[in-house]
């Protein structure tokens, strides 16, 4: 089991590294606090510590074999997929609906089809969750979020 984490850790290794020797050639600090070299720096250096600890613990401890109820049964493959394939149509309609719409769909189909919670609650979620995080990125951060390039959605503001 140990040879199939080794190329998994040498990679981590090398990406954690390589994210580090990056964020260094930006500027890490600037007059008004943390610049942009300053978070990946001490992302890659979370990561590269942590791949370290990681594989230490591979050689130190011992290795079971894979068991038998590690491939998720029929019902949570159906679930993983959903989940993806949401995923995948936010990624493609965001630029089409905006932030606001996608992220409403998005969050009221998971949480509401293979999340298995109440409509009300997904519903109260999901409203919240796309609006309050635009809100927050958009107003208060002063960050740039995708608005609706659909005519009739762009003439409501969305």
């Amino acid at each position: 089991m140990i040879f199939i984490n080794l190329p998994i850790a040498a990679l981590l290794l090398c990406l954690g590294v390589y994210v580090m020797a990056a964020a260094v050639q930006m500027q890490y600090y600037t007059p008004l606090g943390p610049g942009p070299g300053f978070f990946p720096f001490w992302l890659g250096a979370m990561l590269t510590v942590a791949t370290v600890v990681w594989t230490g613990k591979l050689y130190l401890e011992r290795t079971s074999p894979i068991k038998e109820d590690l491939i998720p049964d029929r019902g949570a493959r159906f679930r993983l997929l959903f989940v993806l394939a949401a995923l995948v149509a936010y990624i493609l309609l965001l630029e089409r609906l905006g932030f606001r719409i996608t992220m409403l769909a998005f969050l009221l189909t998971v949480l509401y089809g293979p999340g298995r919670q109440s409509l009300l609650l997904s519903v109260t979620i999901a409203a919240v969750g796309s609006f309050g995080m635009y809100y927050l990125f958009h107003d208060l951060l002063g960050l740039h979020v995708p608005f609706a390039s659909i005519g009739v959605l762009e003439d409501l503001g969305l």
